[in-house]
Order: C-alpha cells, then structure tokens, then sequence
C-alpha cells in the first residue's frame, strides 16, 4: 500500500511541476485561459488516474486484526492503571489535607486503590506516618479521634503511625 501511495504522489508532483513549468514557458495573451484548463484537466487526470486504474489498493495490509484487539486491551490496562493512580493521588492529598486542617504533622501518606469488577475504584488501605518529631507525641485518645474522623470522611479505618526523633515506628493503632 505505502509503495502505490508513493507512486501516485509522486505522479501527482510531477504532474504540478511540469503543467507549472509549461505555463511559464508557453506564451501568454488569448490562449491563456484554454492553457490554464487544459494544465487543469492535465493534473486531474494524473490526481485521479490511479484511482479509475484501480492501481491503487485502500485496503490496509500492515495491521491484524488480532494486532488491534491485543493493543486496545493494552491501551485499556494504561488507561485504568493511569486513572487508579490519579485517584490514589487525590485521596492522598484530601487526606493530608483533612490531617493538617486536624493539626497533625504529615510525614507521609499511602493510599492503596483497587478496580472492582464492577469497574469502580476502591480505596483498599489509608497508611499514614505522622511527624511526632517536630511536634511532640500523640496521645492515643487523639490518634483514635484522628482514625475515627479520617474512617467518617473517606469509608476506611487508616493504618496510623508515628515516628520519633530518631525517625523509626513509635507505634501503631489499631482500630
């Protein structure tokens, strides 16, 4: 397919620069207009020619079929995984921004979705580390409030650690 497209541009270049070299070249005054049509006529001809010849075949020969399905179900696993991520994306931030509105110190926050078979996107786990280094430690009445709240505004109980000065796990609550 490609070589017969590329013959017929070339055909209809070559066609463009001859019929604009004989215009310039043949004399202009009163068979001007019957000069113009018939350069017209000429590079019609050779734009349709290969056409009306059936010399050029439109059928694309380069892709399977089985090709585009197994690229479409690639396409569509990109896709998915493209939007879970930016799911998880907007959730972590909510939720860094539900803690710092609570007054909490975010170390670090990790959000875990799955697609379910129905197509939807769950959030499967809330890991938070919390920066007790700068702010001092937290008590467990306001770790579980903290759970309690983050479970209230996102459907999930999150996974809540602290860290010490010295940056290693001070603890973990578990609801």
């Amino acid at each position: 397919m490609t070589d017969s497209i590329r013959m017929w541009t070339f055909s209809v270049c070559s066609a463009a620069v001859g019929g604009s070299i004989a215009y310039l070249i043949l004399p202009k005054g009163r068979f001007d207009k019957v000069l113009r049509w018939t350069l017209a006529l000429f590079f019609l001809c050779a734009l349709l020619s290969p056409l009306a010849a059936g010399e050029l075949d439109l059928t694309w020969d380069g892709i399977a079929p089985a090709q585009e399905t197994s690229d479409s179900g690639s396409l569509d696993r990109e896709m998915e995984r493209q939007i879970q991520t930016l799911f998880a994306d907007h959730i972590e931030r909510a939720v860094e921004e539900h803690l710092l509105q609570a007054g909490c110190p975010v170390e670090e926050i990790v959000v875990s979705v799955h697609a379910g078979e129905d197509d939807r996107i769950y959030i499967a786990q809330i890991a938070i580390q919390l920066d007790t280094a700068s702010s001092g430690p937290i008590a467990a009445p306001q770790l579980e409030a903290l759970e309690k709240s983050i479970q209230d505004t996102f459907g999930i109980l999150p996974v809540i650690t602290t860290t010490d000065t010295g940056g290693e796990t001070d603890g973990e609550t578990d609801g």
